[in-house]
C-alpha cells in the first residue's frame, strides 16, 4: 500500500483511524486510516462499489462505523457538525416533491436558524446570494423537478454553499450535468479553496483528476493510497485500485499526453 501524508505541522480537516463499516456483516469499508489537510480540494477516487459514498456518509455520521476513530477539524464530529456541509447524490433526491428552488436552498440555513425559527433577512439575503452565484436567481419559484439535471445540481450546490461551512463533503456533484455547469462548479470549488475551505468530493473522471485535485484518496473498500496527486496518482496505484479494469490506463495515458500536462502527472512506465 502506498501512502503519503500531509506535510509536517499542517492541520487536519479529517483524521480517520481504523474505520470499518459493515452491511449485513459484509465489509463495505475495512480498516481505513488517513489524515487529510485543511484548505484543499480532495478527490475520493475508486470503482463502483468501492465504498466512496459510504465513506462520506461515515464522516458525516450518517452511517455508523462498525469500528474506528474519527476527528473532524480536530474535534469529535458532534461538536463541529454545524461547520460541515453535505451534498448527496442526485439519485437520493425525490425530484417530484412539491418544493421550490428557493425553499430547497433555504433548507441549508436551518442549522444556522435553529428549530422552529423563522428565516431572518440575513438568511433570505444568503439564499439570494448563492442562487445568484450558481446562476439560478430567475428560477427561485420553480419546482425542482421542472429543472434540467444541471440546474438541479446547481440548486443543491447552492443549498450546500448557503451553509457557509468550513468543510464540504460532496458526493458525485458532476454526475449527469452539462459542461457549463461543470465549469461553474469547479470555479466555485477553487474559490472555496482560496478562502481556506476544505472540499472532499467523490469523483469519477480519471482523465481530469490531476487538473482539479491537489490531493486524492484512492479507495476500493480498503485504502489504497492517499496524498498529493502528483505522488499517488500513478499507474501502479490505479491498477491496485481498479483491479481488472486495465483497459482504461492505456487510453488515459494517451489522452493525458495529448493534453501536454506536466511530466509529473503522467503515469510512470
Amino acid at each position: 500500500m502506498s501512502l503519503a501524508s500531509s506535510s509536517s505541522g499542517s492541520l487536519s480537516s479529517v483524521k480517520v483511524r481504523h474505520l470499518s463499516v459493515l452491511y449485513d456483516r459484509n465489509p463495505v469499508l475495512w480498516d481505513i486510516d488517513f489524515s487529510l489537510p485543511q484548505g484543499e480540494l480532495i478527490g475520493i477516487i475508486g470503482p463502483n462499489g468501492a465504498g466512496k459514498s459510504t465513506l462520506l456518509k461515515s464522516l458525516m455520521g450518517l452511517v455508523k462505523g462498525h469500528s474506528g476513530e474519527l476527528k473532524i477539524l480536530g474535534h469529535p464530529l458532534e461538536s463541529v457538525r454545524n461547520r460541515l456541509s453535505y451534498l448527496p447524490q442526485r439519485e437520493s433526491v425525490d425530484w417530484d416533491f412539491p418544493i421550490s428552488v428557493w425553499d430547497v436552498v433555504m433548507m441549508g440555513r436551518y442549522g444556522k436558524m435553529g428549530l422552529l425559527k423563522r428565516p431572518k433577512k440575513v438568511d433570505r439575503d444568503k439564499v439570494e446570494k448563492y442562487l445568484g452565484l450558481v446562476g439560478l436567481s430567475d428560477y427561485s419559484d420553480r419546482q425542482i423537478g421542472r429543472l434540467s439535471g444541471g440546474q438541479q445540481q446547481r440548486v443543491f450546490l447552492a443549498r450546500s454553499l448557503v451553509q457557509e461551512a468550513d468543510l464540504y463533503f460532496m458526493d458525485e456533484p458532476f454526475s449527469g450535468i452539462d459542461a457549463q455547469t461543470e465549469r461553474l462548479i469547479f470555479e466555485i470549488l477553487k474559490k472555496l479553496r482560496s478562502e481556506g475551505k476544505t472540499v472532499v468530493i467523490v469523483f469519477h473522471n480519471l482523465q481530469t483528476v490531476s487538473q482539479h485535485f491537489p490531493w486524492i484518496v484512492l479507495l476500493n473498500k480498503r485504502l489504497i493510497a492517499y496524498g498529493r496527486t502528483e505522488d499517488v496518482f500513478t499507474e501502479a496505484n490505479l491498477r491496485e485500485t481498479y483491479g481488472g479494469e486495465l483497459s482504461i490506463f492505456s487510453d488515459l495515458r494517451n489522452k493525458l499526453r495529448h493534453q501536454d500536462l506536466p511530466n509529473r502527472y503522467l503515469f510512470s512506465s
